[in-house]
């Protein structure tokens, strides 16, 4: 989890500055604004459901990685055809993020609360985390700063970095679905 952390953190950081800068100067203060209603609504619905059904829904985790992976790849091809339509690029980036990831940030919440259930390992993994993730966006808007890319170019490289951060999510999820299993058979 620390190396998906840190992966998508450095892809994350040095590509987004060239697409948030792009995004924000085409597309209408509205759109942005509707964007942070929309997110914040998604949140809140989410984490809710999530709260109430965890246990059904943990099952589709890998599902959801591979729907976000699949989502990113089609919008990543839109764009690339497309060039002119980045307001359309914004709004089909937002629907991902408030259903898909989403999903995916709630089940990766389970998956950290399974992995690291002794509240000592979850702090231990928790300042690790937040020390991987620092260290990585130091890395990722250093190459920010000299990368010179266009827009296009980035969303596919941010489009790579997602889909190693899910495959190493569905990894993750896999092992400790057979740890689990392996536990409960040595159990009985």
């Amino acid at each position: 989890m620390l190396l998906s952390t840190f992966l998508c953190t450095i892809f994350y950081t040095s590509t987004y500055p060239i697409i948030y800068k792009t995004i924000m100067s085409t597309v209408h203060k509205n759109f942005i604004s509707i964007n942070q209603i929309v997110t914040c609504s998604s949140i809140i619905l989410f984490n809710s459901i999530w709260n109430k059904h965890s246990n059904r829904l943990f099952k589709y985790f890998p599902v959801l990685c591979i729907l976000e992976m699949l989502c990113t790849i089609v919008v990543a091809t839109y764009i690339s055809i497309n060039k002119s339509s980045i307001t359309s690029f914004y709004i089909l980036d937002t629907l991902i993020c408030v259903v898909v990831t989403r999903n995916i940030i709630c089940g990766g919440n389970r998956l950290k609360a399974l992995r690291y259930s002794n509240p000592s390992k979850r702090e231990r993994f928790d300042n690790s985390n937040n020390s991987y993730a620092s260290l990585a966006t130091i890395i990722g808007a250093s190459i920010a700063i000299v990368l010179e890319m266009d827009f296009i170019t980035m969303v596919w490289i941010a489009a790579f970095g997602n889909c190693i951060d899910n495959i190493l999510y569905i990894i993750v999820y896999k092992n400790l679905v057979k740890e689990s299993k392996n536990g409960k058979k040595n159990t009985n």
